[in-house]
């Protein structure tokens, strides 16, 4: 987990995505300038948002993350101007919250000097947070002019490998640090996938299998029923399978975005290696190289996100739906976040679904006749013509091919056969 203040992320938006990225870490507000939050994890985490009321000195944004204990995060930003509320404020918002959940995390910039003793402000607000029991994770400096603003403060819970290092793009530093209780709960870094690998020589091989176990079935006994010949027809195809082509797993990673290419991937190289250079010898100068380069990569990185969105546009121009989902997804993109279900919003939803069902009913012109009175035949069929294979052949041959998860092989690989 980490806590970044990125100072404004509009001109830095490809350069934190690339953060993330590289250190696998796993409702923002839509008026006003300056300030602003954002909680980004990934969607192997169950996380729910928690409604509270707004505090006038501080912006706050609330979470759960769903695990065997659930866990409250709240993401908090205090204008660096000062304000005397903000201890009532935060007091209020403890008293609220800390009694409700028995593990809890506050993190962000309270833009309060803790590191200074003789500070006021700092005096009052430490006192506050041994007042709720609250643990201070961080005792050294969070910013550039060397005062501890960033905070992570937890209660019920404990921290590890907690570290405070540059990160080349704000003038704060970022928090970095892990939650034991996620080594028990996080899945697979890569979705694992099974699948089958069928070539021309498994189709020969599996051929010879299928006849061979087709002679040992039952699904030659005419005076089987048709569940019975699918029965035995599944578990010869799977027979079969398991002998040419048992399943294998593979780990399905995620796509990159579409429009990097060799120039911002060399660029994203060159940022890495002034970063590490950075960190072995510590010097400005090489400081100043490794925040260039950022600069250059995030001018790269929107130049190449433009071209490809215009390349979309262009070729596209006669397709209004396809223009529709690609605008659609870059302005409004999906929200991970889940929807909590209870029995009230069952209930809301089965009112919903009978008050919708009622007015479409009686929106319905009135039927004159009774539909139920059923009107007297005018023909009678009275001899069929039996169907014969090839008719049968003919018509299956002119269907649509659609299959089933749930089928034992791909109808492709079938069809095939």
């Amino acid at each position: 987990m980490a806590l970044i203040n990125a100072r404004s992320v509009v001109n830095k938006t490809f350069i934190i995505n690339d953060f993330f990225s590289a250190r696998h870490l796993n409702s923002q507000r839509t008026t006003g300038r300056g300030g602003g939050l954002a909680s980004v994890y990934k969607d192997i985490f169950s996380c729910r948002p928690v409604v509270s009321k707004e505090y006038q000195s501080f912006e706050l944004q609330l979470f759960t993350l769903e695990l065997c204990d659930p866990v409250l995060f709240a993401l908090i930003y205090c204008p660096p101007k000062p304000n005397s509320n903000f201890l009532k404020d935060f007091a209020d918002f403890l008293g609220d919250f800390i009694a409700k959940y028995d593990k809890v995390m506050i993190v962000g910039d309270f833009n309060v000097h803790v590191c200074c003793a003789a500070d006021s402000l700092a005096k009052e607000f430490i006192n506050l947070l041994n007042a709720f029991d609250l643990t201070l994770q961080i005792n050294v400096p969070t910013h550039q002019h060397g005062h501890t603003l960033d905070l992570v403060l937890t209660y019920g819970c404990s921290l590890n490998e907690l570290e405070v290092c540059e990160n080349g793009f704000s003038d704060h530093k970022t928090i970095m640090f892990t939650f034991p209780s996620f080594n028990k709960t996080v899945k697979p870094m890569y979705s694992a996938r099974q699948s089958l690998l069928i070539t021309s020589a498994t189709r020969e091989a599996f051929r010879s299998a299928f006849s061979e176990g087709l002679l040992q079935s039952d699904a030659l006994n005419t005076d089987s029923s048709a569940e019975e010949l699918l029965r035995s027809f599944n578990s010869t195809c799977v027979h079969a399978l398991d002998q040419v082509a048992p399943l294998k797993t593979h780990l399905h990673k995620p796509k990159s975005e579409p429009w990097l290419n060799d120039t911002t991937r060399t660029l994203r190289r060159i940022c890495r290696r002034f970063e590490r250079k950075w960190r072995k010898d510590r010097l400005q100068v090489t400081m100043q190289m490794f925040r260039d380069s950022l600069t250059q990569y995030q001018k790269a990185v929107k130049t190449a996100r433009s071209i490809y969105f215009t390349d979309i546009i262009n070729e596209n121009c006669h397709k209004p739906k396809t223009l529709f989902n690609v605008i659609n997804s870059t302005i409004s993109p999906s929200t991970g976040l889940d929807i909590e279900v209870s029995l009230v919003s069952c209930e809301d939803f089965l009112c919903f679904f009978v008050q919708k069902t009622h007015d479409l009913r009686m929106g319905l012109n009135p039927v004159s006749s009774d539909p139920s009175t059923l009107s007297s035949c005018t023909a009678v069929f009275s001899c069929f013509t039996p169907v014969t294979d090839n008719h049968l052949i003919e018509i299956v041959d002119h269907l649509k091919a659609s299959g089933s998860p749930t089928d034992v092989m791909p109808l492709p690989s079938l069809s095939k056969l």
